[in-house]
């Protein structure tokens, strides 16, 4: 018996491996009886002598490795160890980070036996065959040359369907990959799929049958992979209709994770796209920088127009929810224009703004660029840059302290009613992330700040900083450069921080926190009369409704009965609110409103100067809203 042990390392433990399951499933069809096929998935966060361990006891054959700008170092450490005390072994490595380098790494490591470059669905499964039973090998080219240690890869016309159905039912609660089509029709500079010709998509109607399949199993989410969704646009068409129709039919919680380039989108296919349920679809569209000399340094086509038009249109649908992408350090850029770039994208009102860095990864035309600049970055994967040819190695580490920021504060989404309060108050909403970043340096340092604490963070945020804008004198305050909705607040700090304060509270609600923190000026701390034969008067509607729930009360400057994007968060009957939440797409974000929305609300009613009697449930992890009473008018809006 022959034994084959093939290793995938993830980041983390919601990934799952592609590459090696291609492979494991061609070897499985071979038929091969005395060959055992051991697949093995851990991720990189796991200590190295238990991943050493699983390994050496299998006592394989061959041992193969797919690697990836996160795994390849370790990758390395094990294949050496393995080597010596299984001499005999073979070693075989394949994946991004080895192909693109394959000769470099077969110089500095003479443990490993073989790299196969490229694409290596069949040329793995011919050399892993070939090495153990000769007499069985494919006539394929490169299946075994004593000669070489290096395979070219073969691009691949067909790939087998990678998950059995007991890994589809182990694996429902992590992201699936799917793979419809490879290559890619675009030449980004940076990107390994830019030296690739075309893309190759697989039939529709296997794609087709196979996601019914993978719905079946109802997974968390499945992301395709394909770099370029929709690059052919009646294709992808045809895909997004079925999942919309097959979301009317059955009921499942699977979201849909694209990449998609937003200008390639059609009228038909908006038209579409604003039929989908909320949460079905998560697009990721990347825009990467808006400065026309590095988009033409980089080959990326970009239409700054057009591309604004339809994600505006997307984003008003509020049923998709939009990653936005941007990427720093590229040669070129300064750091105001890649600050102009975010302001850019903030302002298209994304659900998730990716600041990644440039990764200068080996074998592609952006590594030669960045040489001749002489850019700094990592010699070693993740190849990160650490200083441009424009931005300082400071400065960039700033962004990265900035990006921290975006990511817990924005991109997380438990702090969206004030965070986009805030955002809403500047034509350049990015200068907002700036100031909070230098404002967490300064006040908190580098250390870690737990989530209960972030809520304390952002309120000292508002009254230490954002409120003296409206301190200001009027000269000072036009120069701030704030929004139409900026501008209410002029002069009028206490209304600014009541307004601010209460929306906090609400996000603060909505985590499902129900402590009474410093910044928190709450109905229990009011001694007003008036108040307390308000909450008894709604207490004694809410008893006639039959309601005997533990009741939480709270003064608000807004009703929070007519907030945009708490309308399912108005209590009504349990049963059903069960049954909603069974039908929710569980793979995406919240699908929040847009931003223009809630700004639109919030000029509209803090010019009213009322304030509202809040009665609510606290509920894990929200909370819902029971009755709600105008307070100077005693005017009764009760929910029940």
């Amino acid at each position: 018996m022959k034994k084959v042990v093939l290793l995938a390392l993830n980041s983390s433990y919601s990934h799952t491996n592609l590459g090696l399951r291609y492979i494991r499933e061609k070897l499985k069809n071979t038929e091969i009886e005395n060959l055992e096929i051991v697949f093995i998935e851990k991720t990189i966060n796991e200590p190295w002598l238990m991943l050493f361990d699983s390994l050496l006891k299998e006592q394989a054959d061959i041992y193969a490795f797919s690697c990836y700008i996160w795994n390849r170092e370790l990758i390395e450490t094990l294949s050496i160890n393995l080597k010596r005390i299984y001499p005999e072994t073979k070693i075989l490595w394949g994946g991004p980070d080895a192909s693109s380098q394959a000769q470099f790494l077969l110089e500095k490591n003479p443990q490993v036996d073989a790299i196969i470059s490229g694409e290596g669905d069949s040329v793995s499964t011919n050399w892993i065959i070939s090495n153990l039973f000769l007499e069985k090998a494919f006539d394929a080219p490169n299946t075994l040359n004593p000669n070489t240690r290096l395979y070219a890869d073969s691009e691949e016309l067909n790939w087998a369907f990678p998950y059995t159905d007991s890994e589809l039912q182990e694996l429902n609660d992590r992201i699936l990959y799917y793979e419809g089509s490879r290559g890619c029709a675009f030449k980004c500079t940076y990107c390994l799929s830019g030296n690739t010709f075309t893309a190759r998509h697989k039939p529709l109607n296997e794609v087709l049958a196979e996601l019914i399949h993978i719905i079946s199993f109802n997974p968390r989410q499945l992301k395709f992979i394909d770099r370029t969704f929709n690059s052919d646009p009646e294709r992808a068409f045809l895909i997004w209709q079925f999942l919309i129709n097959k979301s009317e039919e059955l009921n499942f919680r699977t979201n849909f994770h694209f990449e998609i380039a937003a200008e390639l989108l059609t009228d038909e296919q908006l038209d579409l796209l604003a039929t989908a349920k909320p949460g079905l679809f998560q697009f990721e569209i990347g825009a990467q920088t808006i400065n026309p000399d590095v988009l033409k340094l980089i080959r990326r086509p970009f239409h700054p127009e057009k591309f604004k038009s339809i994600v505006s249109r997307l984003r008003s649908f509020e049923n998709i929810h939009i990653h936005l992408d941007l990427i720093a350090g590229l040669p070129g850029e300064t750091l105001k224009s890649q600050m102009e770039s975010a302001d850019y994208l903030l302002n298209l009102d994304p659900n998730m703004l990716q600041m990644g860095f440039l990764k200068i990864l080996p074998n592609t035309p952006i590594k030669l660029e960045c040489d001749k600049r002489q850019m700094v970055y990592q010699s070693f994967p993740p190849y990160e840059i650490l200083q441009s040819d424009q931005i300082s190695a400071k400065e960039l580490m700033a962004w990265r302290q900035v990006e921290s920021v975006v990511d817990i504060y924005y991109n997380s989404g438990q702090y969206f009613y004030i965070m986009n309060m805030l955002l809403g108050l500047k034509e350049q909403p990015f200068q907002i992330l700036l100031e909070l970043s230098d404002f967490i340096e300064r006040e908190y340092g580098y250390r870690k700040i737990s989530q209960n604490e972030r809520y304390s963070v952002l309120a000292n945020f508002i009254n230490a900083q954002i409120k003296q804008y409206f301190v200001s004198d009027i000269d000072t305050i036009n120069n701030l450069k704030l929004s139409s909705f900026g501008k209410l607040f002029s002069q009028k700090p206490d209304l600014f921080e009541t307004v601010a304060i209460d929306l906090l509270k609400i996000d603060y609600f909505k985590q499902g926190m129900k402590s009474f923190p410093d910044w928190f000026l709450s109905f229990k701390q009011n001694k007003d009369e008036s108040l307390n034969q308000l909450q008894e008067e709604i207490q004694e509607n809410l008893q006639k409704a039959n309601v005997r729930q533990r009741i939480r009360y709270e003064v608000f400057s807004f009703p929070l009965q007519e907030l945009p994007g708490l309308e399912n968060l108005i209590a009504f009957n349990k049963t059903e609110l069960d049954n909603e939440k069974s039908l929710s797409f569980q793979g995406a974000g919240e699908v929040q409103i847009t931003r223009q929305r809630l700004i639109h609300y919030l000029t509209k009613e803090i010019l009213k100067n009322q304030k509202y009697l809040v009665a609510f449930q606290l509920s894990n992890p929200s909370f819902y809203i029971l009755a709600e009473k105008k307070i100077n008018s005693h005017i009764n809006k009760k929910v029940l």
